[in-house]
């Protein structure tokens, strides 16, 4: 092979292989581009949440009571809002020992639209109920004076928009916002009268995006 064709050949080598650094290069910027600019979930917080005039009633464990929650939302965006749509929220109680009993599902609301602007937190309160109607055999063993514990689950579509007002991701359907709160630990006592027990969150617990 000539001089000639072996520095062809070299630079023909050199070329390409500045061609295909040029290539990814492109992509991995692109990349980094779309990572940047993608929406983040938004984060929630139990701040509280009470029981009060729980009580159940022999043989037939019939149990009544009220259970009030209260969120933080916070959008972390700084480039997208977000719109929230037909969530529902599911109360569901953790027996101490899951040999004994399965988790066991108490209550589910709808909780209203609402949107939140570019680095914005909002407050939510969902409060559950259930009357004598309601049937149970696990919660009908809860002790006054213990601490029991609760999960509280969010299922909803959300968009996000821009700064512009367009639609930039939507979420439903399988892929719809999945947030679970779990571990709220309530520590429970008598109410004055004695007939019911009643109790608060022991602390603030984060929620998980899943």
């Amino acid at each position: 092979m000539s001089t000639g064709t072996s520095n062809r050949v070299f630079y023909s080598y050199i070329a390409l292989l500045l061609l295909t650094t040029i290539a990814l290069t492109g992509y991995l910027i692109r990349d980094i581009v779309l990572v940047i600019n993608s929406p983040i979930f938004p984060e929630f917080r139990v701040d509280s949440l009470s029981v009060s005039n729980l009580s159940y009633t022999y043989p037939n464990f019939t149990v009544s009571g009220n259970w009030n929650a209260r969120l933080s939302v916070r959008n972390p965006n700084k480039k997208f809002s977000i719109s929230y749509d037909l969530v529902q929220s599911t109360l569901v109680y953790e027996p101490r020992s899951s040999h004994v009993y399965e988790p066991e599902f108490i209550s589910e609301i709808g909780i209203p639209d609402f949107n939140q602007s570019m680095r914005n937190e909002r407050f939510i309160d969902a409060a559950f109920a259930v009357s004598d109607a309601y049937r149970s055999m696990s919660l009908g063993y809860i002790n006054v004076d213990s601490r029991v514990s609760f999960v509280v689950k969010f299922l909803g579509r959300i968009k996000f928009k821009d700064g512009r007002d367009r639609l930039v991701k939507d979420y439903w359907g399988r892929d719809a916002l999945k947030v679970h709160c779990e571990g709220l630990v309530v520590s429970l006592a008598s109410s004055h009268s004695g007939a019911s027990i009643s109790g608060k969150l022991v602390e603030p617990r984060d929620c998980n995006i899943l």
